[in-house]
């Protein structure tokens, strides 16, 4: 994917303002004046680059009428790809994106509010654009969850009901073009009795149904449901406690992987032309080297060392690159700690089996689950019949942490 094209622009009577350019229909300060490179927050437009192909794969899966688990490392740009995958792939589809992590479930502990978050948030989407089939979207009317009479505690029949009229119309060709209704829910962990917390009373209702209209026979591939989590748990447990797993295989999983090098190369070129700052070839295969295309790693490093030369034009070359890694690692470690703390309260073996590969010992005895959770995340692979940590500056730290040598 080509980077889009820019314009610039002084804005009118201002006077020694800074100049800014035009990505997507959205201004951002010129050359210099912002590192494009520094983004903790899921990006879009102009600022998305790569998975091209995982989003037509994914677009069709949904087509199909199928549940998808999108799980990753944390800043692996799940949630990046699901927006893209929202706005672009699914434009016409009857869609609802609910962050869960900003969920009001969490303060009331059960999951009567997620409902009326998931109706509203289609009731939303749908009524801006002055769909008619809104109107069927009676629990999505009411602007605040709080107004809902004793509680919100029919909220779960009156969305069923919605949503089964909502179905009923696109079962029998009455939708006004849409073909589908999708559901995505963003940070499940939040509501999931995982890492040692209780989960949101309620949610293995919620899934249940779910789970039964997906498999009515008239809503058949009318339907869809897309999790995003860092843990693959919901998909892979046959129970919860005592009480079985209403999911347990439903969600055909997807892992988000890093982007591939030439993928690599156009975010951090892409993004640095508009800055001023070019990099050589060598220089891009570097950081590559290092992050193996983890995208929020790749932008922290360029950040790291753009941030640290204050010429412009500047020209990265192999060498600027090479002296940074270590002063990176020293200032930016807690970023590769974010890693390995997830694997440790995931699946504590997996932090064990990731600190003896760097310091070049045998995972002998580890458990293929957990290997197969490692590689899953792209964290390890094999070379030579040896296991090896992909990302170059997670094997780095690992060492720095254990008092060896990182060079």
């Amino acid at each position: 994917m080509n980077p889009p094209r820019a314009r610039n622009r002084t804005e009118a009577g201002a006077p020694g303002a800074l100049a800014s350019v035009i990505i997507d229909g959205q201004s951002l300060a010129y050359a210099g004046h912002r590192d494009l490179y520094d983004s903790t927050h899921p990006v879009s437009g102009g600022l998305f680059f790569g998975r091209k192909g995982l989003l037509v794969q994914l677009r069709d899966e949904l087509h199909d009428g199928r549940f998808l688990g999108i799980y990753g490392l944390r800043k692996i740009g799940k949630t990046s790809l699901v927006y893209k995958l929202r706005d672009e792939q699914l434009r016409n589809d009857a869609v609802a994106y609910v962050d869960l992590q900003a969920s009001l479930t969490l303060g009331t502990g059960n999951c009567d509010a997620l409902y009326w978050e998931v109706e509203r948030a289609l009731f939303n989407r749908l009524s801006a654009t002055g769909h008619p089939l809104s109107d069927l979207l009676q629990l999505g009317k009411v602007e605040r969850f709080s107004s809902l009479p004793d509680g919100g505690a029919k909220a779960p029949l009156v969305f069923a009901e919605d949503i089964r009229a909502f179905l009923d119309a696109v079962a029998a060709n009455q939708a006004g073009g849409i073909e589908r209704v999708v559901i995505f829910l963003d940070e499940l962990e939040h509501i999931l009795p995982v890492a040692r917390q209780d989960g949101v009373a309620g949610y293995l209702e919620f899934f249940a149904l779910l789970r039964g209209l997906s498999q009515t026979e008239r809503y058949e591939g009318a339907l869809s449901c897309v999790v995003v989590a860092a843990n693959a748990e919901i998909s892979e447990r046959g129970y919860w406690g005592s009480r079985d797993n209403p999911v347990f295989a439903l969600f055909t999983p997807f892992f988000v992987p890093p982007l591939p090098e030439g993928e690599c190369d156009e975010m951090i070129r892409g993004l640095g032309e508009r800055m001023s700052v070019h990099w050589k070839p060598e220089a891009t295969a570097a950081v590559f080297s290092e992050t193996c295309g983890h995208p929020f790693l790749t932008r922290a490093l360029c950040s790291f060392i753009a941030r640290r030369q204050n010429k412009r034009p500047l020209h990265v070359t192999r060498r600027m690159v090479d002296e940074h890694i270590l002063p990176f690692l020293r200032d930016r470690g807690y970023l590769l700690e974010q890693i390995t703390k997830l694997v440790e309260t995931r699946f504590p073996e997996g932090s064990q089996v990731l600190e003896r590969i760097a310091l070049d010992e045998s995972p002998d005895g580890a458990t293929d689950e957990t290997l197969r959770h490692l590689r899953s995340y792209y964290l390890i692979d094999t070379e030579d019949g040896a296991y090896r940590i992909t990302l170059n500056l997670l094997y780095r730290w690992l060492r720095h942490r254990s008092g060896l040598r990182c060079e």
